[in-house]
Parts: structure tokens; sequence; C-alpha cells
């Protein structure tokens, strides 16, 4: 006989400093950290569940001429409307915030997307061969791609196709991953386990 015994101790750390990680008789659950939350470390704070720079023009450095522009500590170059040598575009890239879409680019990092295709930033998609968007892996995880395979990053056992994140990486699946996958008829058990479901 198999008894199932919820484990609330048995906490999956999801990397995010913006979440609070807990585990109830569904599973992992991830609550969003209230906004201004320290991020861990003291560095910077938590808005809409990621750790951002700063909040307030405060939070910047006065001696080195920063400015807070959404919520990354910016030279103060980066808002005079006007091209930089330092940046992508105007006010953008560069040591700047990243750039909209349509904006001029060299690296994807220039780009809000996370994506520069011939010199100008473009939308992410689930087939541009990099890891943006919602994606947890190149063209992968989240949910607009597909699942990852075994060894590439995951946020949630979702991501994964053997449906197993652990320690950000999906992994194969095996008869004590809590999880059923692969060929059982339940959660670890039947099939190429050696314990019989009930």
């Amino acid at each position: 006989m198999v008894t199932v015994i919820v484990d609330y101790g048995d906490v999956h750390d999801d990397g995010n400093d913006c979440t609070v990680d807990q585990c109830d008789e569904t599973g992992p659950t991830h609550k969003v950290s209230p906004d201004g939350t320290g991020c861990k470390g003291g560095k910077g704070y938590c808005v809409a569940g990621q750790c951002v720079e700063c909040m307030y023009q405060a939070d910047c450095a006065i001696t080195d001429n920063a400015v807070c522009q959404q919520h990354k500590c910016v030279p103060a170059s980066c808002v005079d409307n006007r091209l930089g040598s330092d940046e992508a575009d105007t006010d953008c890239g560069g040591r700047c915030v990243p750039c909209a879409n349509g904006a001029k680019c060299t690296i994807d990092a220039d780009c809000s997307s996370g994506a520069c295709k011939a010199g100008r930033c473009v939308a992410a998609t689930a087939s541009d061969g990099r890891t943006n968007g919602s994606e947890t892996g190149v063209d992968c995880g989240g949910p607009d791609a597909r699942a990852c395979r075994d060894g590439e990053r995951c946020a949630y056992h979702i991501d994964c196709t053997s449906s197993v994140c652990f320690a950000g990486l999906c992994r194969a699946p095996t008869c004590t991953d809590g999880t059923k996958n692969g060929s059982e008829t339940g959660t670890d058990c039947g099939g190429p386990c050696d314990v019989a479901c009930e």
C-alpha cells in the first residue's frame, strides 16, 4: 500500500528573489512579493514580481550623476534626447535602458524584447533561437513556447516535457519524483516503477 504524505517543508525554490516559495496540497506555489519588498542581499526592490535596481531617484548614486529610469540607474546622458556614443539608439540600448521594438540595436541586450535582428529590435518569438519573452530556455518553457527537453532551463514543472523541473533544469522522469510522468500509470507507480498503483 502506498501512502502519499504532503511535506509542506519540501519547498521548491524558483530562484526568484521576488516570490515567496511555499508548498501546499497542490504542489509548489510561488506568490509574488509586494512591490517595494527588498531583494535578497539588499540589492534592489521587487516590482511586479521581478528584482529591479531602483524605484526612486534617491536609489541611484548622486555622485555618479545617475538617474532612475524604468527601474534602472542609468547615466544622466540616457535622458538627454540625443544619440550618445554608448547608446544603440537615442537614449536606449548600451548603458541605457533597453530599446523598444523598431529601434536600432547592435546586440540582443540592447532590446527590451531581447531580440536584435538586422540592426533593429524585434518582438520575441518562440522560434528566434533566443531565450527571451517569457521563455525559460531557448525557444522553450513559459506559456507561449514548446515544453523544454531534459537539461534545458525551467522555472516550473509545466515548462518541461518530463513534467520535472529541479534546480532550474528539466530532468528525466523517475519513479521518485512525485509526478505522474513517463509511462507511469499513477504518481511514481505502475509502468516502469517497482511499485504497483492502488
